[in-house]
């Protein structure tokens, strides 16, 4: 506050450089949306850093709804977004469950030349997901230049929690395949979709690996995934 009080004193509280800062001071600072967005209204002339800094909070105070019509402002003062813009607004397209919003955000980005990184398409795959569609999570997947941990859970549970078991499975062994070591999220991933779809040799396989091939002590909840697999299999035994 007092940094803002000194702003406005030597007349640079409308200042583009400054209010950036005093925007990113603000969100730092927590105390919701209020100021950041005063701030905003201030600047004479906003840039990209401005729209992206007030986006990126609305998405991060859980103001999905108001980030989406922020967003839309943006496009029709005619700023272009950047990749960071980009990835914020489909965070909050995932939070919306909005697929339509979130294709018109790709089409953006693909219609800029955007070059597509790590970060951007795991928020693509996440947000296809959330929306419901798998093909289009499992295209961007399959066009992204490299994959990390994310990019391997991302397809992992978001097949999961759309029901598909298989294809949980496959992209589980593939991730193993090509050198990711899965994690304990990954494996839980993995044994609720074997629980869901009765997938009962492939969820054995699963839980032994993770001590015997991982080292990943099996927690409650992968024991519980196992407990109702076998249960509803008739081989409590087996585990």
């Amino acid at each position: 506050m007092q940094l803002h009080a000194c702003a406005w004193k030597v007349a640079f509280d409308s200042e583009t450089g400054t209010c950036n800062a005093l925007i990113t001071m603000y969100l730092k600072c927590g105390g919701g949306m209020s100021s950041p967005v005063d701030v905003f209204d201030r600047i004479a002339e906003p840039n990209i850093i401005s729209w992206t800094a007030v986006i990126a909070g609305l998405v991060q105070n859980g103001l999905a709804v108001e980030a989406a019509r922020f967003y839309k402002e943006m496009v029709r003062a005619g700023e272009k977004e950047n990749d960071f813009c980009f990835t914020s607004v489909l965070s909050a397209s995932s939070t919306l469950v909005s697929l339509e919003h979130g294709k018109m955000v790709h089409c953006r980005a693909v219609n800029t030349g955007l070059s597509f990184d790590l970060v951007f398409g795991n928020a693509l795959l996440d947000m296809y997901f959330k929306c419901g569609s798998c093909a289009d999570a499992q295209f961007v997947f399959d066009t992204m230049p490299a994959y990390d941990m994310v990019s391997w859970t991302a397809m992992v549970i978001g097949y999961g929690r759309h029901g598909e078991a298989r294809k949980t499975v496959e992209c589980f062994r593939a991730m193993a395949d090509r050198g990711f070591s899965p994690d304990s999220i990954a494996f839980l991933a993995a044994l609720s979709a074997c629980s869901q779809g009765g997938l009962v040799d492939e969820g054995l396989a699963i839980f032994h690996s993770m001590s015997e091939d991982h080292g990943i002590e099996p927690q409650r909840e992968h024991c519980a995934c196992m407990a109702y697999l076998l249960g509803h299999a008739g081989r409590l035994i087996a585990i």
